[in-house]
């Protein structure tokens, strides 16, 4: 019958409900086993051939499951199956037909709160021009749904300055604490107390800082060719924050080709955070990413990136890897594995699995290589390899690409039973507050959620000089959760559905499009399918081999007290 139920999983053992749909529940199976997923429960519960057969029907009367199954099981072994799922309903909670209803995590007084008093992140581009011309950039392609073109328009001063103080005005630095300290209170910036520990997001040592964190980034194009302006938008943030500065954290995205002199200095003495596009070895880089006069620049950005880590060994440093699907996702891989030049401390990135692409695995239009990089990552999650502090140089690829969709299914339990304290309602998880949580600025001053959607008219929210409109943010976040709100109700990969962004759903031209968030809520499925029975597999194989995953948890706590 059903095995493996986690009875402090959660679930009314007092609960009769009544079926006029079936259970809402999703089916999948290994080679060894049938599993069905409860949804409502968050469970995996492995069970016998009759039970996972009729699963679907069982809130029918029983003679139609008799009638409908009985040339495939013994009558018997059908009503014991059928008896066995009611009990586990009425008495443990599981196989229920509820349907939550899907709505807007935030109510509007929160948004509005957020949004006054709690902003957390202001991005600036600085300018559109760009010193590269990448195969792959969101300002080259068609399809991608981001309206930009290369352009040799720089922010001004003044459009600078007028976004800055409208956001210090309302942003979480502005409620810290004078008492509260971080390594930044150490003499000279860029100089951590060695005691102390320092974070990735501006060298904050201590936990009580947290919810006043503030962070000032700068976009692009090539943000570095307007270095000047981030210069001069830096000490103007420290100066006019005065004590409350060191609550402040900077950042800055590049391609790296101009790290180096004053602006490497610069950005090195005051702890800005760095994100760094390297694509791996010379050969597979230099295919993809080369100057507007089609010159290689590998050697350039790595000469800078060596020079700057060992200036500057604390640094928070982010290497940013976009695998083209025409390269080799393997040769990559062993790039990382064996470049001892890239310090421990940096976090090396990739963008090879955040998007469920259409036969993304072991296909002429997915990465080459791709399948074997994944089969090679469960294989090394069940030999216990995994882990944040192991620093297995091999396996950064494969963590940076897949841990967090595994991470998702594991915390399932949390998520499903969070769902039942708010009672019949559930929305998706960590939806960000459009223009709290961060704003992006474009070179003439227009807001919008962030640097990912589309810079059109239906996702502005604002500019400098009629400030952040709640109102319109708030619309449009309802309009993302309500638009596709039938079909959500439904999904059973709802608890860990990972569209819960604007830019998921953004049509070139036209913003945000229920079309669109519907193909990639299939498309998404099809992988969180996949990603579930694999998930059973290596559980087979291992049962703790994915206990590995709970460090995230304290991350997301401090996370979510950053968010708070």
């Amino acid at each position: 019958m059903i095995q493996e139920y986690d009875p402090s999983a959660g679930g009314d053992r007092n609960a009769m409900v009544q079926c006029d749909d079936g259970p809402f529940v999703h089916r999948l199976h290994t080679k060894k086993n049938k599993y069905i997923y409860d949804v409502n429960s968050g469970e995996i519960l492995r069970a016998d051939d009759v039970t996972w057969d009729i699963i679907e029907e069982s809130c029918l009367p029983m003679e139609d499951v008799l009638a409908k199954y009985s040339r495939q099981h013994a009558p018997e072994a059908i009503t014991a199956a059928y008896e066995d799922i009611a009990q586990h309903r009425c008495k443990q909670g599981l196989f229920r037909a509820d349907h939550p209803r899907v709505q807007l995590q935030y109510g509007t007084d929160y948004i509005r709160d957020k949004i006054a008093h709690r902003r957390g992140q202001l991005t600036l581009c600085v300018t559109e021009e760009c010193n590269f011309r990448c195969s792959y950039c969101h300002f080259a392609l068609p399809d991608t749904g981001i309206i930009r073109d290369h352009t040799t328009r720089r922010m001004s001063w003044e459009v600078a300055r007028a976004a800055i103080d409208e956001f210090l005005k309302h942003c979480k630095a502005n409620r810290a604490p004078a008492e509260v300290r971080t390594s930044r209170d150490s003499p000279g910036r860029g100089i951590p107390l060695p005691s102390r520990r320092r974070s990735l997001y501006g060298g904050v040592s201590v936990d009580g800082d947290i919810p006043y964190r503030t962070h000032i980034g700068f976009y692009g194009g090539e943000p570095l060719l307007n270095f000047p302006l981030i210069k001069k938008c830096t000490q103007y943030v420290l100066d006019k924050m005065g004590p409350r500065g060191r609550f402040v954290s900077f950042g800055l995205s590049t391609n790296g080709y101009l790290l180096k002199g004053e602006a490497a200095e610069f950005l090195g003495d005051h702890d800005f955070i760095l994100r760094v596009s390297l694509d791996g070895p010379a050969e597979v880089h230099d295919r993809h990413r080369r100057t507007a006069d089609h010159e290689s620049t590998w050697a350039e950005i790595t000469n800078n990136l060596k020079h700057y880590a060992r200036r500057y060994p604390l640094a928070a440093l982010i290497i940013a890897a976009t695998v083209a699907r025409t390269e080799s996702i393997q040769e990559v891989n062993n790039y990382w594995a064996s470049a001892d030049w890239i310090p421990w401390r940096a976090n090396v990135s990739s963008t090879m699995a955040v998007d469920p692409w259409p036969g993304y695995y072991g296909t002429d239009q997915g990465n080459h290589g791709s399948e074997q990089v994944y089969r090679d990552y469960l294989s090394n999650v069940v030999r216990g390899r995994m882990g944040l502090g192991l620093q297995h140089r091999d396996l950064l690829l494969q963590q940076a690409a897949f841990d967090l969709e595994f991470e998702g299914i594991h915390r399932r339990r949390w998520l499903c039973a969070r769902a039942r304290q708010r009672g019949s309602t559930l929305s998706p998880d960590s939806q960000c507050v459009l223009g709290g949580v961060r704003v992006f600025v474009t070179v003439d001053g227009e807001y919008y959620p962030c640097e990912r959607v589309p810079e059109c008219d239906a996702l502005r929210i604002g500019s400098v000089a009629t400030g952040l409109d709640a109102e319109r943010a708030t619309t449009i976040m309802e309009e993302f959760v309500t638009c596709t709100r039938a079909q959500c109700e439904r999904c059973w990969c709802l608890s860990f559905c990972a569209l819960r962004c604007v830019g998921s759903m953004a049509d070139r031209g036209k913003g945000y499009s229920q079309r669109t968030k519907e193909q990639w809520c299939q498309d998404a499925r099809k992988m969180r399918h996949m990603f579930l029975v694999d998930y059973c597999e290596v559980l087979e194989a291992n049962p703790h081999a994915f206990d590995y995953l709970r460090q995230y948890e304290k991350l997301r706590e401090l996370s979510h007290k950053a968010a708070w």
